[in-house]
């Protein structure tokens, strides 16, 4: 299954999709046991500002991420791992010389 993954998915993307789903999980966590401590309260205004700011700049930060990646090497799918392995192999060739 990782090789079919790979195939469609350069290490890039699937890195992306591990930090924003894994992180994205910790991230939900987290917010929901502050506002279950009472840390964080979503009654006020200012609760409700933080909290936006938060996932808004979690969203935003994944975006640009997003976008990042895909003007270097494209959108998910556009070049096999296969190709990025030989490519990278032949600029370290050019490298060394």
């Amino acid at each position: 299954m990782l090789d079919t993954l790979r195939q469609t998915f350069t290490d890039n993307w699937i890195a992306w999709a591990y930090q924003y789903g894994l992180g994205g999980l910790f991230f939900w966590a987290t917010l929901w046991v502050g506002v279950r401590a009472g840390t964080v309260d979503l009654r006020t205004r200012h609760g409700k500002r933080f909290v936006a700011a938060l996932i808004v700049g979690l969203l935003l930060f994944a975006g640009a991420h997003f976008w990042w990646i895909s003007v270097v090497q494209g959108p998910p799918g556009a070049i096999p791992q296969a190709e990025v392995v030989r490519l990278t192999a032949e600029n370290d060739a050019r490298a060394r010389h």
